[in-house]
């Protein structure tokens, strides 16, 4: 699985070369024209790697560098620079950017780091049964991803809020907070990663669960369920 990336830059021309040569590696990358743009999208969804221009419209890549890593103190932000200008780039360097690449940029040394970047894919297991979910978690990565679980609805909001998903495993049945709500208040919030629903009493939501069809949820599966099947989802 490739990693996600974000380019933020002002020339479409170059970003869009950049995006082409990278999307081509298997990477997923998503390109937006100015600062504000870049925070709101980070903020949607994290990224393995962001790269940002040092000087765009809306607000510096410094500042947006500084945004980002109040999002996530732990993401890869590299800056990219046409203009050798000492001051900016040491206020990068400490305001923590990853790397500090001159533009045009050096393929060769992207090429290096964005493979490094390749990492497994992270799944959340939202479901109140503690067993359940550990059990399906350790499923989840003995095929080779990352697993995460959470016993309460509350709960998975504010992690996806803070971090990376790239799948989501959703219970309907979460105690105080249903999965209808969860995944509603996801939708609303612009948060909904790829989602997987599991119900043990799923023909008594029929009407719920075509809504989360229309928005893009993945498969139904019914408690007791078969893993292998449902590891070939996700």
């Amino acid at each position: 699985m490739g990693a996600r990336i974000l380019i933020a830059d002002d020339d479409r021309d170059f970003g869009e070369s950049v995006a082409a040569l990278l999307g081509e590696r298997g990477h997923r990358v998503d390109l937006v024209g100015d600062g504000r743009k870049a925070v709101e999208r980070f903020r949607a969804g994290r990224y393995d790697l962001t790269l940002l221009d040092v000087r765009m419209p809306g607000l510096s890549g410094v500042d947006v560098l500084q945004a980002i890593l109040g999002l996530d103190p732990s993401a890869r932000v590299a800056m990219m620079t046409a203009f050798e200008v000492p001051e900016v780039l040491v206020r990068a360097r400490k305001a923590g950017a990853w790397a500090v690449f001159a533009k045009p940029l050096p393929l060769a040394l992207l090429y290096q780091i964005t493979e490094q970047l390749d990492v497994p894919g992270v799944v959340l297991v939202v479901d109140d049964d503690a067993d359940f979910a550990a059990s399906l978690a350790a499923a989840i990565e003995a095929d080779g991803l990352a697993a995460v679980t959470a016993g309460a609805g509350r709960e998975a909001i504010d992690l996806i809020s803070t971090r990376r998903f790239d799948v989501l495993v959703l219970d309907l049945h979460l105690g105080s907070m249903h999965g209808v709500d969860v995944y509603g208040e996801l939708l609303r919030l612009g948060l909904n990663p790829p989602t997987l629903i599991v119900s043990a009493h799923a023909d008594m939501h029929v009407d719920q669960i075509a809504r989360f069809q229309r928005h893009g949820v993945e498969g139904i599966f019914v408690k007791p369920m078969q893993l292998e099947p449902f590891m070939g989802k996700v």
